[in-house]
């Protein structure tokens, strides 16, 4: 991968791809064997074909059965970390939810994203 602009959507393609072993193909070119993500949905899973099959699962539980993710902020990194706001379209193109991506990268493959839905924080008000 070039860039981390590359190497994110290179995820959402994967992610958004409805052939379980072409998803697992693709997460391969981006991510690291063990790869790992972290969703408040809940699941917590590890390893290119789990993460695979657990997007396929958070797809059929979508309105019209798919995932389409992509990016809509810039990506803000430092170090090996990067923060990107996504969002979800169904086949209609409406926007069915958004989300921020912390992710992981070493050696230029996606290692670790720990997802955060929705992408903005709620307002608390204080009780004191």
């Amino acid at each position: 991968m070039t860039s981390l602009e590359d190497l994110y959507d290179a995820y959402t393609r994967a992610a958004s791809e409805p052939d379980l072993d072409e998803r697992i193909r693709l997460l391969r070119e981006c991510a690291v064997e063990d790869f790992e993500i972290s969703s408040p949905f809940p699941y917590s899973v590890k390893g290119v074909s789990e993460v695979a099959r657990q997007l396929g699962g958070v797809a059929a539980a979508m309105p019209d059965g798919k995932l389409s993710l992509s990016r809509i902020s810039d990506i803000d990194a430092h170090n090996s970390f990067f923060r990107v706001n996504f969002e979800n379209r169904n086949g209609a193109g409406e926007r069915l939810s958004t989300g921020l991506h912390i992710a992981e990268v070493h050696d230029g493959k996606l290692t670790r994203i720990i997802v955060f839905v929705p992408s903005e924080l709620p307002s608390f008000t204080s009780t004191t």
